[in-house]
């Protein structure tokens, strides 16, 4: 990313943010390291409609990405062309992509709330439950598609970001009581396949002290959980969790759109 592309406010905020991204990082570290790996299930009621919406988009997590922190000016005309759209298209259409993209994204970008639209992440994981466990009780267990320190990696104009929820280690196993067992038991499909729904409030961005993370370079976008929910093939909540306290209201429809997500997979 050029230096004029990544202009932030320089300082205390600066250092702050780098401090509150090392205390989750050794708070996760500790959770990996067995200090804790269960997490209370808490059946609650949802919002169907915004969950089951589009997820965010790459472009979405890279303008959540620049808006959290501070850049002032993103240059939209310098991240048009280093978009894969871009880069794929006939040369001769390319002149005009750039002059209706641009103040596209310098609108989406103007009117973005990040803490507000959050982001929606939904994505196909296993699940595992386990009963009849003698005297220990029943639990599920989600396979997560990363390793270590659970993130998910998205990728925008030319910008390597990973979104990662904070706590979210806490849910790889899941203590249920006797009637989330029972709801889990009546819900859960026999396969282990799996949607994972994940609402999130974007709360910081570091576009100035990258991560490596499995062996590449990656912005840290942190995040807390607003809900994360296990769903079946029938879209049916199997087990939950929400916290009020960093609840998001989704994204807005925008009035112009000109990229459109095909499909809204898993499910």
């Amino acid at each position: 990313m050029s230096r004029s592309s990544t202009q932030t406010i320089i300082g205390m905020p600066h250092m702050r943010i780098f401090a509150y991204f090392l205390t989750v990082l050794a708070t996760a570290l500790l959770i990996l390291s067995g200090a804790g790996t269960s997490a209370k299930a808490e059946v609650i009621d949802i919002d169907k409609q915004k969950l089951f919406d589009f997820p965010s988009t790459d472009e979405d997590i890279g303008l959540t990405l620049l808006k959290l922190a501070k850049v002032r000016d993103p240059e939209f005309a310098k991240l048009v062309v280093r978009t894969e759209t871009y880069k794929t298209m006939v040369p001769e259409n390319r002149t005009n992509f750039v002059q209706t993209e641009t103040p596209r994204l310098a609108g989406k970008y103007a009117a973005l709330n990040p803490q507000d639209e959050g982001i929606l992440i939904r994505l196909g994981v296993k699940v595992y439950f386990k009963d009849d466990l003698q005297d220990k009780p029943s639990t599920l267990v989600i396979q997560f598609p990363s390793n270590g320190l659970i993130y998910f990696p998205y990728f925008y104009a030319g910008i390597p970001i990973a979104v990662i929820p904070n706590g979210i280690e806490n849910f790889t196993t899941i203590v249920l009581s006797e009637d989330e067992r029972d709801i889990v038991n009546a819900t859960l499909d026999p396969s282990p396949e799996a949607t994972l729904v994940l609402s999130l409030k974007p709360v910081s961005a570091d576009i100035k002290s990258p991560m490596i993370l499995d062996g590449e370079k990656q912005l840290p976008l942190l995040c807390e959980i607003s809900y994360i929910g296990i769903h079946n093939r029938n879209t049916d909540q199997v087990w939950a969790w929400g916290s009020d306290v960093y609840k998001v209201n989704g994204r807005r429809t925008p009035l112009i759109e000109i990229v459109k997500p095909e499909k809204a997979d898993p499910f």
